[in-house]
């Protein structure tokens, strides 16, 4: 933030997180959205009631957390099953960090 250009926007790895960001950003005096807009990830359910809102990548943590202990189970009992990659879908969440730019 101390940059001659400061960042516009920041993209955070968890939502937990992103309140200790939104906090630090607060008492430096930048607005979100307004200065830097925010997007994180995991769409923990008290995300919706951070100031403001969070917009976040919903990854679908317990179906992933459920898939990937599944697939370590199955390789624990048969090691010499292949490696197997399992996509989870995700979905944006927008809420009010983020803005357009103009």
């Amino acid at each position: 933030m101390s940059n001659e250009q400061p960042p516009t926007a920041l993209v955070v790895a968890d939502d937990i997180m992103t309140f200790g960001v939104l906090r630090m950003l607060d008492d430096m005096g930048v607005k979100v959205p307004e200065d830097i807009s925010i997007v994180s990830f995991n769409n923990v359910m008290i995300s919706e009631l951070s100031s403001p809102p969070m917009t976040t990548v919903d990854i679908h943590i317990y179906d992933l957390g459920f898939r990937a202990t599944e697939c370590l189970i199955k390789k624990i009992y048969d090691p010499t099953l292949e490696d197997r990659k399992v996509i989870i879908p995700h979905r944006l969440i927008k809420r009010q960090t983020c803005r357009k730019l103009i």
